[in-house]
């Protein structure tokens, strides 16, 4: 919200975007995995969208907050993520964290492609 606000916007103007409402319920320890999985996944990415961003607008770094992740800590919290997930999902039920991982990227990338 504040890289929003800093960007001129209003919390009205944030109050009206899209909310992604056709996620499936999680129902199993192994689909909550698969959607971290896809959150905290995307706190690496958010580095890379940072500095593009960055870049091509010519913003401050200090303005893209949302895409620092947890800032100089990202990579060891993603390295403790997959560590606590692999403690916690049996060998046998990997294939529904991966299934759900898959399922919730195509349920937000369907999501931003919808015109809102």
């Amino acid at each position: 919200v504040s890289d929003l606000i800093h960007l001129g916007e209003s919390m009205t103007a944030f109050a009206r975007l899209s909310k992604c409402r056709n996620l499936q319920p999680i129902r199993s320890l192994p689909e909550l995995i698969g959607t971290l999985y896809v959150t905290e996944g995307a706190t690496l990415g958010g580095r890379v969208v940072k500095k593009a961003l960055a870049e091509r607008l010519n913003l401050s770094d200090s303005i893209l907050n949302f895409y620092t992740g947890y800032g100089p800590e990202t990579d060891q919290m993603w390295a403790a993520f997959k560590e606590y997930a692999s403690d916690l999902v049996p060998k046998e039920e990997i294939p529904i964290a991966v299934r759900t991982a898959r399922r919730r990227f195509k349920e937000l990338t369907n999501w931003l492609k919808v015109p809102h």
